[in-house]
């Protein structure tokens, strides 16, 4: 007898960066899709999170984020049709229920702890009302955590 299994997607904090400056790329420019490069991704996360990556170490956390379905792609290049070389260009990033879900939890996380943030607050990190929760990155893995035991719970049901 089979049974099904919830495996529950935990991002480690370097796909969570990539997933908050996706999202949130695409919320200031209120579109479902934009079209960034590696070296503004790269420069990206070290400016506004302190993240220094390879070019690897991004496209593998890309292709997992990718193979979870958080994030879509569309690659771009193509071949130069006089000469043939392969000419690189910018992919296109897709905005996805998954990575909506994911802020969304986080965002319902928040209001339940009372907090809502103030844009010195997020500068800072630190959560103003007394709660479970001390920082962004403790509502993050305690929006994980529930989703974990949720999981866990419902296994339980279907055995």
């Amino acid at each position: 007898m089979a049974h099904s299994t919830n495996v529950i997607f935990q991002p480690n904090s370097t796909q969570i960066s990539i997933m908050k400056l996706v999202h949130g790329y695409m919320k200031k420019y209120k579109k479902q899709w934009n079209i960034m490069d590696q070296k503004w991704i790269l420069k990206s996360l070290k400016d506004f999170y302190g993240l220094t990556l390879s070019r690897s170490a991004l496209n593998y956390n890309l292709a997992i984020l990718r193979a979870e379905g958080i994030i879509e792609t569309v690659k771009r290049h193509k071949r130069d049709e006089v000469t043939g070389a392969f000419v690189c260009r910018p992919t296109l990033y897709r905005m996805t229920t998954k990575l909506k879900k994911f802020f969304n939890d986080l965002a319902v996380y928040f209001k339940r702890c009372g907090w809502t943030p103030s844009q010195k607050q997020m500068a800072m990190g630190i959560v103003g009302t007394v709660g479970a929760v001390t920082s962004r990155d403790a509502a993050q893995r305690a929006v994980l955590d529930e989703r974990k035991r949720r999981a866990v719970q419902a296994r339980r049901r279907i055995r």
